[in-house]
């Protein structure tokens, strides 16, 4: 385990010393349910045959049920690791965006997920308004094989 240090949310040079091309360790695994995926389709009405319909599941190229991507990709901040620093000072986080999102593996039910990340980038956000984090951003399956489930980079805003 690591020390956390507490940066001030304004003071770019000081976050620009966490970028880094290697990967953070894993976050806390979590596991997808039926019950998790029939939530999701609940919530957005995305009632795709592949994530309900455990009769015609057979004739899809998965086998089984699969998640949807976007329930995916919204358990991303759960997923996430601890980092060795604090953001100190800022009022309120936003999503900024999500750039280069791909969704190369399923995710089945009852596989287990957990991501990782690492900090591509700090800037000053283009309003004024704070500081923006890009994180390269991983999301992993206990059945994906050597693709990754998610795959994105995540800008968080910071003011």
């Amino acid at each position: 385990m690591f020390e956390t240090r507490i940066i001030e949310y304004l003071n770019i040079p000081e976050m620009e010393t966490y970028i880094s091309e290697k990967w953070s360790d894993w976050g806390r695994e979590t596991f997808v349910t039926g019950r998790c995926i029939d939530q999701f389709a609940a919530v957005t009405d995305n009632h795709q045959w592949i994530h309900e319909d455990s009769d015609r599941i057979a004739e899809s190229p998965y086998g089984a049920r699969i998640a949807h991507g976007l329930l995916l990709v919204s358990l991303i901040p759960s997923l996430l690791p601890d980092e060795p620093f604090e953001m100190s000072g800022y009022r309120v986080r936003i999503v900024r965006g999500v750039d280069r999102l791909r969704l190369p593996s399923p995710v089945y039910v009852g596989d287990r997920i957990h991501a990782r990340s690492r900090i591509r980038a700090v800037y000053a956000a283009r309003s004024g308004k704070g500081t923006v984090i890009e994180r390269d951003i991983e999301v992993w399956s206990s059945s994906g094989g050597e693709k990754p489930a998610v795959s994105c980079v995540l800008k968080l805003q910071y003011f």
